[in-house]
């Protein structure tokens, strides 16, 4: 069946000139010698003349009885055949041929992608890059010193081959090449970010189209990864962080609300009212004005880490959030951003009541709506003491604790009580 198959190829490329190349009679060699050449010629046009020499000289080799299943193993640089092979290549070909050819198979196992410099590839792209002949020129030549650099060499491989491209490509040819680079990384950033299980709910509440989100979000991304490697490129000593976060602050306004509509996170503040809005029935006009307002906070965040700027961004949040949500949506928030924490609070109340039999079961649902009201009304204090400051808020807060329950203070005294207990008296 096998034997079957090959001939089928075989005759399949002899009767089919791939890509408009001519072909050359290699009658007389073994089918998987027939195949190979044929393969080089699919990528990089040879004479027929060059087809026989180099049929003749792979079949010397011996690769012949060479599965094309042992081309995706991994070989090292001891002088295997296959070192060989890419020797007689490399002979027979010109040197933008040789380039072309390893650039388009590094990744089926002639030679290991991480072998291969990227700039074969810009090479290979030259006429999508519009690049001129005294670049290629200076290209390939750099290209065996920045390969010959082993893994282990890795930083100093990387800054010789960023200073390379740095040198011999435009701003506008680097980020084409960038572009085509990093379409796949950011596809799958993108295809990470629409993995929700609610997307068919918040496209409907954001008015979009699952193709219009995904174009948002890739271009976002792609751009963001372009302008990445375009800075590595060009900047010595670069602030990864700190550049990565300032290219993040250009993120749409569609993907900022996207995020914020799944955040249950209590912080950033805004995006945590973003994602009660419906709790809260804020109308879109509100929506848009606080994703507005949490894009500023964003860019005041980056300048407060990088910038040491002394802004306040609790200040900042809550002032942003009382001017857009009404006094009673208001005051509702601070009431929904204190519940779970309260709810928390009051479960261990109700533990500690129950560990010193305290706590009546017949009465165990009136206790606990009492304990968590007062939890709640204490931690509600709290955040409005943290929003105004004032003599006024402060005085608040303190009546609030101070209007403990007797459940509550009973608790107080036999925790205080245990702990004596446990103390060493001397």
């Amino acid at each position: 069946m096998i034997h079957k198959l090959v001939i089928f190829l075989v005759g399949f490329f002899i009767c089919i000139p791939l890509y408009g190349q001519v072909l050359g009679d290699l009658r007389g060699f073994d089918n998987s010698i027939v195949i190979q050449v044929y393969e080089i010629v699919n990528i990089v046009p040879i004479s027929e003349e060059k087809q026989v020499f180099l049929a003749d000289e792979l079949t010397k080799l011996g690769l012949s009885k060479k599965s094309v299943e042992e081309k995706s193993q991994i070989h090292n640089k001891s002088g295997n055949s296959f070192d060989d092979k890419l020797a007689i290549l490399k002979s027979l070909l010109s040197p933008i041929e040789f380039c072309d050819y390893l650039a388009s198979t590094a990744f089926v196992g002639v030679k290991l992608s991480s072998e291969v410099s990227q700039l074969r590839w810009i090479v290979k792209d030259r006429k999508n890059l519009n690049l001129s002949d005294l670049q290629i020129m200076k290209l390939l030549s750099a290209i065996d010193e920045v390969e010959n650099l082993y893994f282990y060499q890795k930083k100093l491989r990387d800054s010789l081959e960023n200073l390379t491209m740095s040198k011999n490509l435009s701003e506008d040819q680097a980020k084409r090449f960038f572009k085509g680079k990093l379409h796949l990384f950011a596809h799958n950033n993108t295809v990470d970010a629409l993995n929700v299980s609610n997307l068919s709910l918040l496209l409907e509440e954001l008015d979009l189209k699952i193709e219009d989100l995904y174009n948002i979000i890739y271009n976002y991304e792609l751009e963001k990864a372009i302008n990445f490697e375009w800075l590595k490129l060009k900047e010595k000593n670069l602030d990864v962080n700190k550049e990565y976060a300032k290219l993040a602050l250009d993120k749409p306004s569609e993907l900022i609300q996207f995020e914020s509509f799944q955040n249950s996170s209590y912080n950033p503040r805004i995006s945590h009212v973003l994602f009660k809005r419906k709790e809260l029935g804020l109308n879109t006009n509100q929506i848009n004005s606080l994703s507005l307002s949490l894009r500023e906070y964003y860019v005041l965040e980056y300048k407060q880490r990088y910038e040491k700027s002394t802004i306040d961004l609790v200040k900042f949040e809550w002032g942003a959030i009382s001017k857009v949500l009404h006094g009673q949506q208001f005051q509702l928030y601070v009431v929904v951003r204190n519940h779970e924490n309260a709810k928390s609070d009051s479960e261990k109340n109700l533990t500690s009541l129950e560990k010193f039999n305290l706590l009546d079961q017949a009465n165990r649902d009136a206790v606990a709506n009492l304990v968590y009201a007062y939890n709640l009304k204490v931690r509600s204090a709290g955040t409005w003491t943290t929003i105004d400051p004032s003599q006024k808020r402060l005085y608040d807060q303190q009546i609030a604790v101070d209007q403990k329950p007797e459940i509550l203070k009973k608790l107080d005294v036999a925790v205080q009580k245990e702990k004596e207990s446990k103390m060493i008296k001397f």
